[in-house]
């Protein structure tokens, strides 16, 4: 009791949305939504390689806190989580989670959780499992499959999030419903179970204050035909549906809160943005703007200073969020994007090149340049940021490239 006690604690004293600048906690970082509070304004930063190791296969995300930065592998017979260490890349721990699921191709693709001495996992064979960050030993674990009937042919691929004292998967549920649970996060005791009106898809909920009021935006499926990607809104406090609009296009990205109530969700040949409106309990979802200069790939588009900044294809892209404008682009063949204070981190998806460009809509201006990753070797994850250090992956390894300026 006293071990399960000590787990509460810290985790409740850690939530999605207030990390310490030196963590990168979970999918897309902090805040979810691909930023890091660190600046370097008036700098020039310089990219130095730190280290880097072998790792097997994945589209997991990197997460990092206390000196440990965190991923999930596959070596084609077997998905692990493993720790090595921010300093030098020494291998911690590594755990064995569960045989690899053949037809999640690629290997595991959720990002695992960092919560106070946790590590939150969820394998492809739908095993949800709390580990000691420290150690890799087993605290809980959840069969989302004997559990909320999860049956999803390519397997699990969400990635937990921590809102509110709760530990929050977009599970899936029989027949592939939409179904959305909470957990207690120290011992994965249920807490609610919610069903939404459509499908689920392979993608991740992020929350978000819209209308005045704190709620779960979730991208689903929308059977159709044909079949398409949809948003919800869902209220935490008691799980209703808040509003729910359908797009014509389809993907498995990550949906991003701007200000204003808009939502902008990345398909396979677009993106757009819906615009939330209302108050409380009485809120509506309307076509906003779409570009065919943003598509969701890797990772979603970040927001500076009233604009969007991703990929489209070829080009990276600034993109007025207001509107939907194409400022400018750049092409730099396919790749992912992340932000750290002005500056965009920019991953090369085969090249293997790692950059820094400023996030200014005056035009691209790359200040810095490396070559990281094998190429040819795929890196279908974004990079994340934490201790002064960017950290990359693609199927054959683990770098940690330092920041200096």
């Amino acid at each position: 009791m006293r071990r399960v006690r000590a787990l509460a604690l810290l985790m409740a004293a850690a939530t999605s949305a207030g990390a310490a600048d030196d963590t990168w906690p979970q999918w897309l970082g902090p805040t979810r939504d691909g930023r890091a509070a660190r600046s370097w304004a008036g700098k020039t930063p310089r990219l130095v390689l730190a280290w880097k190791r072998p790792l097997g296969s994945g589209g997991s995300g990197i997460v990092v806190a206390d000196g440990r930065a965190f991923t999930l592998f596959s070596d084609e017979e077997s998905e692990f989580a493993v720790a090595v260490s921010v300093a030098d890349g020494r291998e911690l721990w590594r755990a064995k989670l569960d045989a690899a699921v053949p037809a999640a191709e690629g290997g595991p693709v959720s990002t695992p959780l960092v919560s106070g001495a946790t590590l939150v996992t969820l394998s492809s064979a739908c095993q949800l499992r709390a580990l000691e960050a420290a150690t890799g030993k087993v605290v809980w674990q959840r069969d989302l499959k004997a559990d909320f009937a999860v049956n999803l042919r390519r397997g699990c691929a969400t990635s937990p999030l921590l809102e509110g004292g709760h530990l929050i998967v977009q599970a899936g549920g029989r027949e592939n419903e939409q179904r959305v649970v909470a957990l207690e996060p120290a011992t994965g005791r249920t807490v609610w179970s919610a069903r939404g009106p459509e499908r689920t898809t392979y993608t991740s909920p992020v929350v978000a204050e819209i209308g005045g009021v704190r709620q779960l935006v979730v991208h689903h499926t929308v059977v159709g035909p044909p079949m398409t990607s949809g948003l919800l809104g869902m209220r935490l406090s008691d799980q209703a549906v808040l509003w729910s609009r359908p797009l014509d296009k389809m993907s498995f990205d990550t949906p991003l809160v701007l200000p204003e109530g808009r939502v902008v969700l990345g398909t396979w040949s677009d993106t757009q943005a819906v615009r939330v409106t209302g108050e409380g309990g009485r809120l509506q979802a309307q076509p906003h703007w779409r570009t065919g200069d943003l598509v969701s790939y890797v990772s979603p588009p970040v927001f500076h200073d009233g604009h969007l900044y991703g990929f489209g294809g070829d080009f990276l892209a600034c993109v007025e969020a207001a509107g939907g404008r194409t400022v400018w682009k750049e092409r730099l063949y396919p790749g992912s994007v992340i932000l750290v204070g002005d500056r965009l981190v920019v991953l090369s998806v085969t090249a293997g090149l790692l950059r820094v460009v400023q996030a200014t809509p005056a035009g691209y201006r790359e200040e810095a340049k490396l070559e990281v990753l094998n190429r040819g070797a795929r890196a279908d994850t974004p990079p994340s940021f934490a201790a002064g250090h960017v950290f990359v992956r693609n199927e054959e390894e683990l770098v940690a490239v330092r920041v200096e300026g």
